[in-house]
């Protein structure tokens, strides 16, 4: 699959640097107000379906590989069951590790950044196989 004009990659690499630090602005300050891992992974991985777009999948198949969506989801889903349990150490699942009680907000930090990597590479993964599959099912070219 071949890229989009000059114009559009053009435009997309000056976006792109802006949707991705927008999209972990709002993940990192989710957990003291509006946004979070979900809503930030939303528009991180918005981001690299607009380079996958622009520039075509041929070019951005190494950075979207399928092994690295496995291996995002593996480890974030492995993270927060070990966050999870260590909190019964602590007296309930999921309590607050850290040694102060006011350091509540870096552990959500460290949950929200957990749930921001898991959720972006369900969704990479989930548009890699529609466009697997749209490849399958076009006809190939004369």
């Amino acid at each position: 699959m071949k890229g989009m004009s000059p114009i559009v990659q053009n435009m997309t690499s000056l976006v792109t640097g802006f949707v991705m630090v927008f999209g972990l602005y709002v993940a990192v300050t989710g957990h003291s107000g509006p946004g979070g891992g979900f809503a930030g992974a939303l528009i991180i991985t918005a981001g690299v379906i607009m380079v996958m777009l622009a520039f075509g999948g041929d070019a951005t198949s190494e950075l979207t590989a399928e092994w690295r969506c496995q291996l995002g989801q593996g480890l974030g889903a492995l993270v927060l069951l070990t966050l999870g349990l260590a909190g019964l150490k602590f007296g309930a699942f999921f309590a607050n590790l850290l040694p102060y009680p006011g350091q509540l907000q870096n552990f959500m930090l460290i949950c929200d950044l957990t749930i921001t990597a898991q959720v972006a590479t369900g969704l990479a993964g989930i548009f890699l196989a529609m466009v697997v599959a749209t490849r399958r099912a076009m006809p190939k070219e004369l």
